[in-house]
């Protein structure tokens, strides 16, 4: 099978999207034709695919003209007439290559991945253009199209805007082969982290709110923050902390990240939304337990013993931060053993690629 994907601009380490999209087509390759198109920015001139680790199918490049985020560009038409794929793989929704594939879905079998571009929390943000869009060819683009969900509550967003076939997919959790031919056992510290982003719907506000008003009683504990954002609000956030023991670290990729899952007794995600949670899949795959916000769709790590899903309302993640926080880490080192093959099991890239590229081919 030929199969182009149609991406942003997958320089963007620390993208969830960049992840899958190189993760998915490197198993696709091995046994299908598998291209991608991508816009070209300004970190291509300094760096290359090599030194970035990619590990994907080789990507092409078009030029992006007058709006630059959009990926405005008619190179796009040519370049897909060349390959002349049998699917067109789209993943998110807001950018030009999204119309391209309402244009051409009369000619091509298109699906989208809206990577939770339509859920309640995203549409809030540039509400005009993006309504728009919806009006203009969106909507129209989704009921044209097959739908990969990566969960129950993605495909809920979804069902509001297309009745079409919709599947649930999840993402895959992948840990570099390097990292893992390393000592399989990290000594853990009483250390709490949280990756991602740092955005208003990571939550980090309330964490850190949650983290002042316990620490006094868990001195020997620290909680690290990891990851970059706008500079307003990562100094907004670092006034909010009136604790010692709170640390703001850089974003952090492949070894060295997956060092800070593995050498954390707990990781935690309380974000307002997220689609699937990709760090969240990664912690527990390094061995160690997660405590998430009941809203994400994790929440079966409750029946599964592998962490814990809470409400936050009624002070729920303050109660059970300092239950937890009693515990020692040899209580945490047990469950991520457990959190580790769940993952491993549920969440296997291999398995995906084929139920996805499956998917392709279904009426």
């Amino acid at each position: 099978m030929k199969i182009l994907h149609f991406a942003g601009n997958i320089y963007s380490k620390s993208s969830g999207v960049r992840n899958v999209i190189e993760q998915l087509t490197k198993f696709q390759k091995l046994d299908n034709e598998v291209h991608i198109l991508c816009i070209e920015s300004d970190k291509e001139k300094e760096k290359n695919l090599l030194q970035n680790k990619w590990e994907g199918a080789t990507p092409h490049f078009v030029k992006s003209y007058f709006f630059g985020n959009f990926g405005f560009s008619l190179k796009y038409f040519s370049l897909v007439k060349k390959i002349n794929p049998d699917v067109i793989h789209v993943h998110g929704l807001w950018m030009f290559n999204s119309f391209v594939a309402f244009i051409l879905s009369k000619k091509y079998k298109i699906v989208i991945s809206p990577h939770g571009m339509l859920s309640d929390e995203a549409l809030s943000y540039n509400k005009i253009i993006k309504r728009i869009f919806l009006k203009v060819y969106i909507k129209k683009l989704l009921r044209l199209s097959k739908i990969i969900a990566t969960s129950e509550k993605e495909k809920s967003y979804i069902s509001k805007f297309s009745k079409n076939k919709v599947k649930i997919i999840p993402n895959g959790i992948w840990i570099p082969e390097k990292f893992l031919l390393e000592k399989d056992i990290v000594s853990k510290k009483k250390k709490i982290i949280t990756v991602g982003r740092l955005h208003k719907k990571k939550n980090i506000d309330n964490l850190i709110h949650i983290w002042n008003k316990i620490n006094n009683n868990f001195g020997d504990w620290e909680l690290k923050i990891i990851g970059s954002g706008d500079k307003k609000y990562t100094n907004y956030l670092k006034n909010l902390s009136s604790s010692k023991n709170i640390n703001f670290e850089e974003e952090k990729f492949g070894s060295k990240l997956f060092f800070e899952y593995k050498s954390a007794a707990l990781f935690i995600c309380i974000s307002r939304d997220e689609n699937f949670g990709m760090t969240i899949g990664e912690a527990m795959r390094s061995g160690t337990p997660v405590i998430v916000s009941d809203n994400l769709p994790w929440n079966s790590i409750n029946n599964k013993g592998v962490g814990w899903s809470i409400s936050l309302k009624d002070q729920n993640l303050e109660k059970t931060l300092e239950l937890l926080l009693k515990k020692d880490v040899k209580y945490f080192e047990k469950i991520g053993k457990k959190s580790k093959e769940f993952v491993k099991k549920h969440f296997n890239w291999q398995k995906i690629q084929i139920e996805i590229t499956n998917f392709y081919n279904t009426k």
